[in-house]
């Protein structure tokens, strides 16, 4: 007996007739009264404004009963029990699952009969407040002749959180979204929004958003004369080629008009000195924190040692 030439043969028909038995099969399976147990969402909600929820179980799973085939389109709109505390006794409260809180698509034709486990432990925690400052995320720069004046502005600087008294202490500020802004000739006031820490159930913040204040001023540039003195162990035994050298001030204009001149500092640090003299780089320096450069000319000057009696 050739069996080989009987698989093939006529096998175009014998192939029909295996996809239309597996097609009769799937909806025998599927109109087949039949349990399954399926994941269901499990959402409770807090009404007592002064706890948080922190851990809320997620393994729960509700066993249905009927039709294979509609049991098995419910992950396409899975079910959810909803609960609701209305007044928090203790930081764990136990809560009572049942098949008559199941909420699904009551067009299937399934009955929820069991949920697993049938109670569950919820955790909260007190909520609390704190008050935090705000530091913005924002690349700038600025359009050619121009400057960004910094610190950015921001109205308000601090916010108020709301949360879990343990996840709070951790917090110590909160970063805005991130904003790209290209090429600024004018100042520009524009709402972020703030970035809640990620993970911790329950947070809140007030407001949720902030301005920011970028001010774009014209990029100039002054000149002036400034005393050079030496500093470092050999600056008493040395003799400087010139007493002051000539600063060029760069920034913001109302950065540098404004720059209090008696606190530019010219100096040159004199380790030793040798015999035929030395050049030395001259540093500047200009009040703390102010938002400009100072460039000296010439950029260094000679040291020598100093004449006996000079």
């Amino acid at each position: 007996m050739d069996w080989r030439g009987m698989l093939v043969e006529n096998w175009p028909y014998k192939l029909a007739a295996l996809v239309l038995a597996m097609l009769l099969w799937f909806n025998v399976a599927a109109e087949r009264r039949q349990e399954h147990p399926v994941p269901t969402r499990l959402e409770v909600q807090v009404r007592d404004p002064n706890w948080v929820i922190t851990d809320v179980p997620d393994r729960v799973r509700t066993t249905f009963q009927g039709r294979g085939g509609d049991i098995l389109s419910l992950p396409m709109n899975p079910p959810v029990i909803r609960r609701t505390i209305d007044s928090v006794t203790g930081p764990i409260m136990t809560l009572d699952l049942s098949p008559g809180m199941v909420s699904y698509d009551r067009d299937l034709k399934i009955d929820p009969v069991a949920v697993h486990p049938s109670q569950v432990d919820v955790h909260l925690e007190r909520r609390t407040s704190r008050k935090v400052p705000v530091a913005p995320r924002l690349v700038l720069s600025a359009a050619a002749g121009f400057a960004v004046v910094r610190p950015i502005r921001l109205q308000p600087d601090s916010v108020t959180v709301h949360g879990p008294r343990s996840a709070l202490a951790s917090i110590d500020s909160l970063v805005t979204e991130r904003v790209v802004m290209d090429d600024l000739g004018q100042s520009v006031t524009q709402e972020l929004r703030l970035e809640p820490p990620s993970g911790i159930p329950g947070l809140r913040i007030e407001p949720a958003t902030i301005l920011a204040t970028v001010e774009v001023d014209s990029l100039v540039e002054a000149s002036l004369t400034v005393p050079l003195r030496a500093t470092g162990p050999g600056a008493s035994g040395s003799s400087l080629a010139r007493d002051s050298v000539a600063v060029v001030i760069r920034g913001p204009r109302e950065v540098v008009r404004g720059l209090d001149r008696s606190q530019i500092r010219a100096f040159v640090v004199v380790d030793s000195v040798a015999a035929g003299g030395v050049s030395v780089p001259v540093q500047v320096t200009l009040p703390k924190g102010v938002q400009a450069t100072g460039t000296p000319s010439p950029a260094a000057v000679t040291v020598t040692p100093r004449k006996a009696g000079g």
